[in-house]
């Protein structure tokens, strides 16, 4: 079934909770860095037998299918998301910025729950393969349980050599370190939506990232490392912490 838990006032202004971090656009840069580094090849004109194909797990306003975008002329982006009002945001977004001719036509967004998704291509054979699975602040918000599936879903549509990213909230592993950041960001988010008038956005908020720490959701710093390479990925690191927000990377292994 799917979950909705950006139907309200929070997926309405979903462009105003940046305000809340302050490194919000240095988090999502760090996330089209990891994927400009992988294919580097991308900037090099001379080699382009086909555009990177690039799939993005939760459209949300359209900020990281935009970025990913803007990276090269040599890449395509499926974006799926289960949220209508998201959507509508990114699609805004998007047309916007293709008609000032800063991005091509090249993506499309589906609306569909990415638990679905990843079954049909466990079903179906010829499923479309990816250069790069990418997504920014979205895993965390399913079950531990479903987490698993969804990284055997992405190792799955992954060409080999290719490059999953996670820009995510992951929590820690020691506990008291765990909830000392907890109370930090905490703060941060009330001081600074109630400094603009938001104090209602700001408790939404906090009430949404206290959910994401219960016990059979919090998404775990170590544990998702160990996960990830138990269930077969290679080289997975993070390459970016601050806060609860981190950026973890993750390669399918080549053949042979």
């Amino acid at each position: 079934m799917s979950e909705e838990r950006f139907s309200g006032k929070l997926g309405k202004e979903y462009n105003l909770v940046k305000l809340a971090y302050p490194h919000h656009d240095e988090f999502q840069e760090k996330l089209v860095e990891e994927l400009d580094q992988h294919h580097g090849r991308w900037k090099n004109t001379s080699f382009h037998p086909h555009k990177q194909i690039v799939l993005e797990i939760g459209t949300g306003t359209g900020i990281t299918t935009e970025q990913i975008l803007r990276l090269t002329y040599f890449v395509h982006v499926d974006s799926i998301d289960n949220e209508p009002v998201m959507i509508a945001q990114a699609e805004e977004k998007l047309e916007k910025t293709k008609s000032s001719g800063k991005i091509e036509n090249f993506y499309e967004i589906t609306c569909q729950d990415v638990r679905d998704y990843f079954y049909e291509a466990s079903v179906k054979p010829n499923f479309k393969q990816y250069d790069a699975v990418a997504s920014a602040w979205t895993l965390h918000n399913l079950e531990q349980r479903e987490r698993r599936d969804i990284y055997k879903g992405i190792l799955h549509v992954l060409k080999p050599g290719g490059l999953f990213v996670n820009a995510d909230k992951f929590g820690y592993n020691n506990e008291g370190y765990h909830y000392r950041t907890m109370i930090r960001q905490t703060k941060m988010i009330l001081e600074n939506l109630c400094k603009v008038g938001r104090t209602d956005l700001a408790v939404e908020l906090v009430t949404h990232n206290l959910e994401d720490n219960h016990s059979n959701r919090v998404l775990k710093d170590e544990d998702t490392v160990a996960e990830l390479t138990e269930i077969g990925f290679v080289d997975v690191k993070m390459t970016y912490r601050h806060l609860m927000e981190g950026v973890m990377v993750a390669k399918k292994p080549q053949r042979g």
